[in-house]
């Protein structure tokens, strides 16, 4: 009677593990359910896997951080006004700090 408790137990916590491997997995935008699948076979270790993953970015955060780059590659090549910009902040920050 026993084991066979044990064993339900186990096999809860079997599924327990491929289930929160799917939603963990969904969370950092992967498949979840491919990890939950992989869950069903190797249990916490597909869990402990999933939440070692880093998160994959949507097409949404890469677009933004190709304007970003855009800018950024902009102001490299032609820093004109923002790096004087710049260099007068530095120059007042120094004499600001100097005064002290």
């Amino acid at each position: 009677m026993l084991t066979i408790v044990m064993n339900l137990w186990v096999l809860c916590a079997w599924i327990a593990c491929a289930v929160f491997s799917g939603h963990i997995a969904g969370e950092k935008n992967r498949c979840g359910l491919c990890w939950f699948v992989w869950g069903v076979l190797f249990g916490p270790i597909a869990l402990v896997a999933v939440v070692g993953l880093p998160e994959t970015r949507k097409a949404e955060d890469l677009a933004v951080l190709g304007k970003k780059q855009e800018f950024l590659e902009k102001l490299y090549e032609k820093p004109g006004r923002y790096m004087l910009a710049l260099l007068i902040l530095m120059i007042l920050f120094m004499s600001f700090i100097v005064g002290l």
